[in-house]
C-alpha cells in the first residue's frame, strides 16, 4: 500500500464544532477534522464513535458516527 491510500478507522472522542466545521478531539488527546456532508451539530459536546477513511494525518472522510455510550 503507498501512503497516500486512505485507510478505514473508528475512533472514539468528543465532538467539538468549530465554527461550521466539525472536529473530533479524540480520547488520546489528538484532534481529526471531519469532513461530511451532514451537519453534525447535534453531536457537539457529545461523545461520539466515528467511522471512515482517514485521508492524511488529521482529516477523516465519515461514513458513519454515532453517540458513545457512557
Amino acid at each position: 500500500m503507498s501512503g497516500g491510500m486512505s485507510h478505514y478507522r473508528r475512533l472514539t472522542g468528543t465532538l467539538r464544532m468549530n465554527g461550521s466545521s466539525p472536529l473530533l478531539e479524540a480520547e488520546d488527546s489528538l484532534f481529526f477534522r471531519l469532513t461530511t456532508s451532514e451537519n453534525l451539530r447535534e453531536f457537539d459536546g457529545l461523545h461520539v464513535i466515528v467511522e471512515g477513511s482517514l485521508a492524511g494525518t488529521d482529516r477523516l472522510q465519515v461514513e458513519w458516527i454515532g453517540r458513545q455510550a457512557v
